[in-house]
C-alpha cells in the first residue's frame, strides 16, 4: 500500500500517512514504489499531519503571508490604500492657511461708521450666551441685516463665514467637494465645514430664501449636531461655541410682489428648526439721522440743511409707499449711497437722479417731486454743471430733467 510522505523545511520527513482515495496533496511527487513524497511548502501546512498527535495542524497565517503570490497581493492592498499612493482618498487642504502658508483671519474688521439699532441688542445676547440658537433675521432690501450680523461677530471678535446662498447653490458649494489643484485631485472643505470646526464661529447663510434642495443637506447642522460628508465617508462634529444665523428678505414663504426674483418656498422643516424669526424694518428717522451723521463726516460734508432734507424725503417716500401711493422706496443703504455721491459730485439733484435712475419712470419722477418738496435748496440743473467738464449723452424727460445714460 501507497504511503504519503510529508517532509518539513530542512528536508527531513515530518510525517507519513497511508495514501487514501482521495486527491492527492498539492505538489505531491510520485514515487516508482507508488509513495507520494510532499515537499515542505506553506499551503500544505494545513494538510500535514502533527508527528506527535497525527492531528491536522492550523494553517499558520505567517506563513501563508509569505507565499509570493499573497504577499503581492498584501503589499498592492497597502499600497493602494497608503495616503501617498492614493491622494484622492486622503489628501486636503488646510483652510487655515492662505496660498502662502500664512494664517487666515476670519474675524472682521469693526466699522467705525456701524450704528446699534433694532434687534442688535437681542442677537448680541444670543452670540454672548455660546449657546446653539439658530436665527432667521427677514426684512426688505438694504436694512442693515448682514451688516448688524457681521458688526457683532466683529465686536465679539468672533470667526465669521459668510455663505451667500443662490439658486445655483449645491451641497459641494456648502461641504465641500473634491477640487484639481496644482495637478493633484484634492479634498477642499466648504465654508460650512469650516465654520463647524472653527471654535465660537459665527455662520451666516445670507439670502437663505434663494436656496433650493441642496439647503436640506444642513438639517443636522441647523439641529447643532455636525454633518456627515458622503464623499469622504466622515463625520463632522461641531466645534464648541459655533453659531448660525440666516437672512433673507422673505420668511421662506416665496415672494408674491416680484421685488425679489428668485426666492422660494423654503422646506418646513429647515423653517421649523430655527428657534426664532426677527422681523427687521427700516430705521426710523432718529436712528437714519445718527447714521448720516457718522457719514458726513467720515466724507468731510458739513451740510446739516442737507441731511434733514435727506431724512424728510425718505420718510415721505416710506409713508407714500405704505400708503400704496407709489411702488417703490428709498433703503437706508440709497440714503447712504446719496451721501457718497454727493461728496463726489457736490450736486444735490445730480445725485437724486443718478441714484433713482433704476427705478421705473413714474416712481422716479415721483420721487424727484418729494425732493422738491421737501427740499429748502434751489434747485439747479442736475447736469449742466459739469457738462463741459464731462461732457455726457442727455435725453430730456417730460417734466424737462436732463438725465445722464
Amino acid at each position: 500500500m501507497a504511503n504519503v510522505i510529508f517532509f518539513d523545511a530542512n528536508g527531513k520527513i515530518s510525517s507519513t500517512k497511508v495514501k487514501g482515495r482521495g486527491r492527492p496533496p498539492k505538489g505531491a511527487v510520485k514515487q516508482p514504489n507508488g509513495d507520494l513524497h510532499v515537499p515542505f511548502q506553506a499551503t500544505n501546512v494545513g494538510n500535514a499531519p502533527s508527528p506527535k498527535t497525527g492531528k491536522k495542524l492550523k494553517k499558520s497565517k505567517e506563513f501563508v503571508v509569505k507565499t509570493p503570490r499573497r504577499e503581492r497581493i498584501a503589499e498592492a492592498k497597502k499600497e493602494f490604500y497608503s495616503p501617498s499612493a492614493n491622494p484622492v482618498r486622503v489628501k486636503t487642504i488646510d483652510s487655515t492657511m492662505d496660498m502662502h502658508g500664512n494664517p487666515i483671519n476670519r474675524t472682521p474688521v469693526v466699522d467705525p461708521l456701524y450704528v446699534q439699532w433694532g434687534h442688535h441688542a437681542d442677537i448680541l445676547k444670543i452670540a454672548k450666551s455660546g449657546l446653539f440658537f439658530p436665527v432667521f433675521v427677514t426684512g426688505l432690501s438694504g436694512n442693515g441685516k448682514t451688516f448688524m450680523i457681521e458688526q457683532i461677530a466683529a465686536q465679539l471678535k468672533r470667526p465669521w463665514f459668510r455663505v451667500n446662498i443662490t439658486t445655483e447653490t449645491e451641497e459641494d458649494d456648502l461641504l465641500g467637494g473634491f477640487r484639481l489643484i496644482d495637478g493633484d485631485t484634492v479634498w477642499v472643505d466648504g465654508p460650512v465645514v469650516e465654520a463647524l470646526k472653527t471654535p465660537n464661529a459665527m455662520l451666516l447663510l445670507d439670502e437663505i430664501d434663494l436656496g433650493g434642495a441642496a439647503l436640506m443637506t444642513l438639517q443636522p447642522v441647523l439641529e447643532g449636531k455636525g454633518v456627515f460628508i458622503k464623499k469622504t465617508n466622515t463625520w463632522i462634529e461641531r466645534a464648541p461655541g459655533v453659531q448660525i444665523f440666516a437672512t433673507g428678505n422673505t420668511k421662506g414663504r416665496g415672494d408674491d410682489s416680484g421685488k425679489f426674483a428668485g426666492t422660494n418656498m423654503m422646506n418646513e422643516a429647515m423653517l421649523e428648526r430655527f428657534a426664532v424669526t426677527m422681523e427687521q424694518p427700516y430705521p426710523d428717522a432718529a436712528i437714519e439721522t445718527q447714521i448720516l451723521d457718522k457719514v458726513f463726516v467720515d466724507l468731510g460734508i458739513e451740510n446739516d440743511n442737507l441731511k434733514g432734507n435727506l431724512i424728510a424725503w425718505v420718510s415721505a417716500i416710506r409713508s407714500a409707499y405704505l400708503e400704496q401711493a407709489i411702488d417703490d422706496m428709498i433703503t437706508t443703504r440709497r440714503l447712504v449711497k446719496f451721501a457718497e455721491g454727493y461728496s463726489i459730485f457736490k450736486n444735490e439733484l445730480k445725485v437724486i437722479d443718478m441714484i433713482t435712475s433704476r427705478f421705473e419712470d413714474h416712481v422716479r419722477e415721483a420721487f424727484k417731486d418729494l425732493w422738491k418738496k421737501v427740499s429748502t435748496v434751489e434747485t439747479v440743473d442736475p447736469v449742466s454743471v459739469d457738462t463741459e467738464a464731462n461732457p455726457v449723452v442727455t435725453d430730456v424727460n417730460a417734466k424737462g430733467y436732463k438725465t445722464p445714460f
